[in-house]
């Protein structure tokens, strides 16, 4: 059997240069939604006719660029491409997942019973995509069509407020502007004036509804996609909520990559070694599809529910880390060690002194700290060394000594930070970075929280001057190793632009009328009021660190 490695699949969706087969055959139709609305639909089967009907491949999409997917017919399947509303020739309003499955309409449903009721479709639908169509893919899942018979979701989010748009209740700048500027005008001004979790957010997570799909479902993504805690969020929830016969047969896979370059072996500023740029069979788009929709005798039940890189120190010889991992759960069993912030920059497994005080910056809006880096979309991204950034008089440092002994985190990092402002609002940003003993701070993950959605997204608890509070800030996911004789590094500050939305301080936001102000910040770091970092390490990991 052939394969369709899942590079090549992220190529030619995100892309648009899939290899041209002018032979098959392909036809258009305008296929009417339960309310009338009709989508245009692009329909190719393979050059050779077949006697019997094909299991069909369904991409959904929300983007208008044409693509001619007759290659992936030439594997077997009938593949069905069809527009969401208001995109390319399709009828309807241009906002962006609303229509898919969760909201009034169920136009995921209706493409796939569609699709199956076709003469040249056996009945078994699979549908596949990355990014946006990946995010189509969630949306529809949970309506359920009975035909629906597997998802191949891609770098994909499940919860839009805070895997997309609000993470921390920060607006996502660089990437919801950039993003949504390719699309009607009224998606972003939706997102612009829906500022905390509300209704318009509950039509756009499928998170809570995860138990309603029918459905085996793969989810890949990257540990620097712009969606990564998504994929992870999605496939736990999945588990979590599917009947034990259903989700022994979901999957997860996640690489060390980032956003449109799955599969590539060069992220940001590190390029891993040989073997990180493909999880093999696993990432997989045929062997998935060929088992669900022809029953293809490929072994997929017995594949590990979990595939994901850990990553490592590179360019030193013998470093632990920088290879594939399986398992049959997400997250691993762990113990958590706590890192706390100690006073002169000091980053230890033991609570500070009972006096040891705090430490003290000022943020400027008008001179925000920049972004290097991360789990971006449209701008720079991956892992980039940090220290242009934490030379900055308004970005607090704290670092272990070097490491006696190798450090395995895997799994959901936390930052518990005891912390005051002078303002009436502001946001914390920070960051956890791998430093090498060449003085190089590479950043893994970050996060950032507003001070007035410290409780909660879904309202505004508007801070007192003076007064400490403590903020939980979700740094999101990983599986790294830090070496030996590395340092772990935690910085501090108020912003990250143009990766989030500089707050002005004055309980407004940078798109409201009135002036910034400076926030005088105070974190602190005594016994009384302790800050500290989160790191999971499995209990089966051969590296603790020395710590545990």
């Amino acid at each position: 059997m052939r394969r369709v490695p899942v590079a090549a699949i992220v190529v030619c969706i995100l892309l648009s240069c899939a290899c041209r087969a002018a032979d098959a055959r392909h036809w258009v139709e305008m296929v009417p939604m339960r309310d009338g609305t009709k989508l245009e639909t692009e329909v190719y089967l393979p050059k050779q006719e077949v006697e019997e009907p094909l299991g069909a491949l369904l991409h959904k999409t929300c983007y208008s660029g044409a693509k001619d997917y007759g290659w992936l017919a030439e594997y077997g399947y009938a593949v069905v491409v069809q527009y969401d509303r208001g995109q390319k020739g399709s009828e309807g309003d241009g906002r962006v997942f609303v229509h898919d499955g969760l909201g009034e309409n169920l136009d995921g449903y209706d493409a796939v019973e569609w699709v199956a009721g076709q003469s040249w479709c056996s009945g078994k639908v699979g549908t596949f995509g990355a990014s946006g169509p990946g995010i189509v893919q969630v949306m529809m899942g949970p309506s359920a069509p009975p035909h629906l018979a597997c998802q191949f979701i891609v770098v994909a989010g499940a919860d839009l407020y805070r895997h997309a748009a609000y993470p921390g209740g920060v607006l996502r700048k660089a990437m919801i502007s950039n993003w949504l500027a390719g699309f009607d005008p009224i998606n972003l001004q939706l997102v612009l004036e829906n500022r905390t979790y509300n209704a318009f957010w509950e039509e756009m997570n499928a998170i809570p509804r995860a138990g309603d799909v029918a459905c085996p479902v793969y989810n890949q993504g990257g540990w620097f996609d712009c969606f990564a805690q998504g994929t992870v969020d999605y496939f736990v929830a999945l588990s979590e909520a599917s009947p034990p016969e259903l989700a022994r047969h979901h999957r997860l896979v996640m690489g060390p990559w980032t956003h449109g370059y799955v599969g590539m072996g060069t992220v940001g500023e590190i390029t891993w070694p040989e073997g990180a740029a493909t999880a093999g069979a696993v990432s997989d788009l045929d062997r998935w599809a060929g088992y669900w929709l022809r029953a293809d005798d490929n072994g997929i039940p017995s594949d590990p529910r979990v595939t994901y890189y850990t990553m490592g120190a590179v360019g030193e010889q013998g470093a632990p880390g920088c290879l594939w991992r399986t398992r049959d759960d997400w997250p691993p069993a762990h113990e958590t060690l706590r890192l706390y912030l100690q006073p002169r920059g000091g980053l230890r497994p033991r609570k500070p002194g009972l006096f040891a005080g705090a430490t003290d910056y000022a943020y400027d809006p008008a001179d925000p700290c920049p972004t290097r880096g991360g789990a971006n979309l449209s701008i720079p991204y991956g892992p980039m060394d940090q220290r242009p950034v934490e030379e900055r008089s308004d970005v607090l440092v704290f670092s272990t000594e070097p490491l006696s002994a190798p450090l395995e985190v895997t799994g959901r990092l936390w930052m518990n930070l005891a912390a005051s402002t002078d303002a009436a609002d502001t946001d914390f940003a920070v960051r956890l970075c791998d430093v090498y003993p060449d003085g190089r701070s590479m950043l893994l993950a970050d996060g950032i929280i507003r001070a007035r959605h410290r409780i909660s997204t879904s309202r505004e608890d508007f801070v007192r001057a003076g007064k400490a509070y403590r903020y939980r800030i979700d740094l999101w996911s990983t599986s790294y190793v830090f070496n030996e004789g590395h340092r772990v590094r935690v910085s501090v500050t108020s912003s990250n632009d143009p990766r989030f939305e500089p707050n002005p301080n004055n309980g407004l936001t940078a798109r409201d009328e009135g002036e910034p102000v400076v926030a005088g910040s105070r974190v602190h770091h005594s016994r009384l009021r302790p800050s500290w970092l989160e790191l999971p390490v499995p209990l089966d990991a051969e590296y603790t660190g020395g710590m545990l």
